[in-house]
């Protein structure tokens, strides 16, 4: 995206020339600047459109309760920020509309919610062939998720008794991460596979 490498050309130069970071720490700077906008811009263009089609709460809720856990769990990444921006959008409004045609007590989504859970327990965090995560952060990040996930299942049992729309939506967030966890280990094992059959044909 031109605009999200503009800002982030600006943001680097800003930093290296008033001597903030060091010039050999542009490679990381760069990486990171460019999360942090990306993330910034896909997160407000979702709150914006969720806003539009009167749906900010739900948008909020699902924002609350997916990223965070996102963070220490990890999961499928796309090749590029478009595609990555593209599917994060279509996956909080999908999210939205889901939630909104749910009952009250649905037993489905409860039994999926759970299962969720236990996906991503037992998954996190999920790396990538390009970011491979080492064992000790691995253990710090499991243990972060694990903390986040029981706050957020707490969260979910308290809004049940109050307003099971969000509840709802809060569980329909789980399990997209959990679907999430589960691509990002199968796209790492396609990954492999391709190299693999690369390297016999080298």
């Amino acid at each position: 995206m031109r605009l999200v490498e503009e800002l982030k050309k600006k943001l680097v130069d800003y930093f290296i020339t008033n001597k903030i970071v060091q010039e050999e720490k542009r490679a990381i700077l760069r990486y990171g600047s460019e999360i942090i906008i990306s993330s910034t811009l896909t997160i407000g263009l979702c709150l914006v459109i969720s806003g539009i089609i009167g749906q900010l709460v739900l948008c909020i809720v699902f924002l609350l309760t997916y990223c965070p856990l996102r963070i220490f769990s990890g999961g499928f990444h796309a090749k590029t920020q478009k595609k990555c921006t593209f599917l994060f959008i279509i996956l909080v409004m999908l999210n939205i509309f889901i939630s909104g045609f749910i009952s009250e007590e649905s037993y489905i989504l409860n039994t999926f919610k759970w299962i969720a859970i236990l996906i991503v327990l037992i998954l996190s965090p999920v790396g990538c062939i390009e970011n491979p995560i080492s064992f000790e952060l691995k253990k710090k990040m499991k243990v972060k998720a694990s903390f986040c996930l029981g706050l957020e299942i707490f969260a979910i049992e308290f809004f049940k008794e109050y307003n099971y729309e969000i509840a709802n939506c809060a569980s329909c967030a789980l399990i997209a991460l959990a679907f999430i966890l589960i691509a990002g280990i199968l796209n790492t094992e396609l990954q492999k596979k391709k190299m693999t059959i690369e390297e016999v044909k080298k």
